[in-house]
């Protein structure tokens, strides 16, 4: 990968490469391919930052990306390497705004290790392919005077290559380049080890530990490299570059980890004899917590599953094999994550997190969780992990039989039994099934909610059947209220069947509403937001006509089913109503006779054709409200609404 073309290349190289060279000192066999190679291994573990640096110099990346060190996170191990597209127009304020340099848009991530490396074998472990990120992903070892490009990913194809150059050419007309080496393409998902055997004469690129090429440029010989050799810094990128055709947009992520260096302390061989074969140095090996069997990379120390332990990369190199040294406690690594997850029962758990069919994000993000899950066996008495309590919930005409607690088939066959007819089905239908809605019959079974323990008991098949049917939404009493409940029927079952928010929040609310059929008796679900029983909102009769309460049944709503007219007294209220010509006159007459207790009775047909407010209905209420229903002029003005205010207050008593 050639750092913003040759020309930063050779600065960048200086830069990197003018710390003191620094050794770890591990003894470990190399694995694989490096078998040529002694001991005095490097290895990085990637727990923290520590031994890694996030800028170069003053290359901050490859336009239209910035690096930024908040890109670069460690996870159990891992470290990812983030691109986030920040939109169109994002600008990173570490970047002068005179600086003509492109960077917008794109913030990307860069690593480089403060320690530097010679001769030897390295390698890591990546997982990157084509449906992971879209843009460009780097391995590589950079010195004074060369370039060794491990791997490259640019969207379409793996490859390794090097470059040559002298740090003294700031044109770049010097640069030598390798052909590109094609590595086969991973898997989905695939963890990749790629590794380089550099030495004097030649580079040799593996593939999962097999050889995929071997290049001899004369270049490691000549100019800067000659004295180079133990000056390679170790770099990783994940970020743009404009040479891999047009930038792709969105967030993307890759992983490294386990990069592990073996450096050239040759193997000592004597001088042969006549009568001595060579004797060769070799090392013994040391199991450690990464690395329990010679020759085998990959035998890290087995923790238990059992202990919600998992295997911890910082102590790969600690020599103690026991669990409380190389192992570190199994924790999901976003607890709001994990706990919305939980919150979704433990069947939708399962299923997120089952290795065949579920989620790869779900499993890497909520490890415990769904261990913890996978691994619960749900019973008759214990339907849901995180709460003892929780029973199989049983079909209509069912109730939970706990003698079947420890059942692990749990269906309505193992862990119901089928309920008993109501105790007392005349009881039942007089005080449960009065309830028009089955909210409002749910809250009657609920001991929890009514105070009228009877009804559970004595109507247990009723019950179940009403407890088993849906309920509205957790938390969307409000909601309902405002939109449904307390509505005119006519009003609530518009919101139920035009409105598909209304309908998903309030689904037994609205089920009650479809249902609901008005009767002469009650032709309302709801009277002042409350429930209403036979009786409390019976149909409104026309004037001169008054609800028959023996209708009350019917469910033909209109005057002629649901009222009976009203009849005056002929010899008595003709006088008042009809006798006079002046209408001022017998409205003086109306108020006067239907304000009156022992004469309202007489008149009713009458009362209710005349008995009419003349003002608004905010007016009289107020004047109402002041006391004023008794001056004459208020009264006649405000009739109906004066009327039952001057009924009551009838010194002769109130009717």
């Amino acid at each position: 990968m050639m750092f913003c073309k040759t020309i930063f290349l050779v600065l960048a190289a200086a830069a990197l490469s003018s710390a003191a060279p620094t050794r770890r000192t591990t003894c470990v066999q190399p694995a694989g391919s490096a078998t040529n190679w002694a001991c005095d291994e490097s290895k990085w573990h990637p727990s923290d930052k520590t031994g890694w640096k996030f800028e170069v110099a003053d290359w901050q990346g490859t336009e239209p990306g910035v690096f930024a060190e908040t890109n670069v996170e460690m996870n159990n191990g891992v470290m990812e390497m983030h691109v986030r597209d920040k939109g169109e127009g994002w600008h990173d304020a570490s970047v002068s705004d005179t600086c003509d340099c492109g960077y917008q848009r794109y913030s990307t991530a860069l690593a480089v290790s403060e320690m530097t490396y010679g001769y030897g074998y390295y390698e890591a472990k990546i997982m990157v392919d084509e449906a992971t990120t879209p843009y460009h992903l780097g391995f590589w070892l950079q010195g004074d005077g060369l370039e060794i490009n491990v791997v490259e990913f640019s969207g379409e194809k793996f490859y390794a290559n090097y470059h040559c150059f002298n740090s003294a050419d700031e044109t770049g007309a010097a640069t030598t380049s390798g052909t590109a080496i094609e590595y086969e393409k991973p898997a989905k998902g695939e963890w990749v080890t790629y590794g380089v055997e550099y030495s004097a004469t030649e580079l040799k690129f593996y593939r999962n530990g097999a050889l995929v090429d071997t290049v001899s440029p004369t270049c490691l010989t000549t100019g800067n490299n000659a004295a180079d050799s133990d000056m390679l810094n170790v770099g990783l990128t994940h970020e743009t570059n404009p040479d891999d055709g047009e930038i792709a947009t969105g967030d993307a992520s890759v992983g490294v980890k386990d990069f592990k260096y073996w450096a050239n302390t040759a193997t000592a061989t004597e001088a042969p004899t006549t009568t001595e074969a060579p004797t060769t140095t070799t090392v013994a090996f040391v199991a450690t917590c990464g690395q329990t069997v010679a020759g085998d990379d990959d035998s890290a120390y087995t923790c238990s599953a059992d202990a919600d332990e998992v295997y911890n990369p910082a102590q790969s190199e600690a020599t103690t094999l026991d669990a409380a040294t190389c192992c570190t406690a199994l924790v999901d690594r976003s607890k709001a994550f994990c706990e919305r997850l939980a919150g979704k029962g433990g069947q939708a758990v399962k299923t997120a997190c089952s290795p065949s069919g579920g989620d790869e994000k779900t499993r890497i993000t909520c490890p415990k969780t769904c261990k913890d899950y996978l691994a619960f066996v749900m019973t008759c008495g214990q339907t849901e992990l995180d709460n003892v309590d929780s029973p199989y919930t049983c079909g209509k005409g069912y109730a939970y039989d706990a003698t079947t607690a420890a059942a692990t088939t749990v269906d309505d066959a193992t862990c119901c039994k089928g309920l008993d007819e109501d105790k007392k089905p005349d009881y039942c239908a007089a005080r449960l099934m009065k309830f028009k809605t089955i909210a409002e019959q749910q809250k009657a079974c609920d001991t929890a909610v009514t105070h009228d323990k009877k009804i559970a008991v004595n109507c247990a098949k009723s019950c179940a059947s009403a407890l088993a049917e849906a309920s509205d939404l957790a938390g969307s009493e409000t909601y309902c209220s405002g939109r449904v409940i307390g509505k005119a029927l006519v009003d609530a079952k518009t919101a139920c069947t035009t409105h598909a928010s209304t309908q998903k929040q309030c689904l037994q609310t609205c089920k009650d509403v479809v249902n609901f059929a008005p009767t002469c008796g009650q032709a309302e679900l709801w009277k002042g937001g409350v429930a209403t029983l036979v009786g409390d909102s019976p149909y409104t009769c026309a004037k001169g006509y008054a609800y028959d309460a023996t209708k009350a049944a019917e469910t033909t709503l209109d005057d002629a089913t649901c009222c009976k007219e009203l009849e005056d007294n002929q010899k008595y209220c003709p006088k008042f109503f009809t006798g006079a010509n002046d209408p001022s006159k017998r409205m003086h007459a109306a108020v006067k006779v239907c304000t009156t207790c022992s004469k309202v009775s007489k008149c009713p047909k009458s009362c209710a054709l005349h008995m009419v407010d003349q003002k608004s209905a905010n007016w009289c209420a107020k004047q109402a409200g002041k006391g004023s229903c008794t001056k004459a002029a208020i009264a006649r003005k405000c009739a109906a609404t004066c009327q039952p205010v001057l009924l009551a207050a009838d010194p002769k008593g109130g009717c």
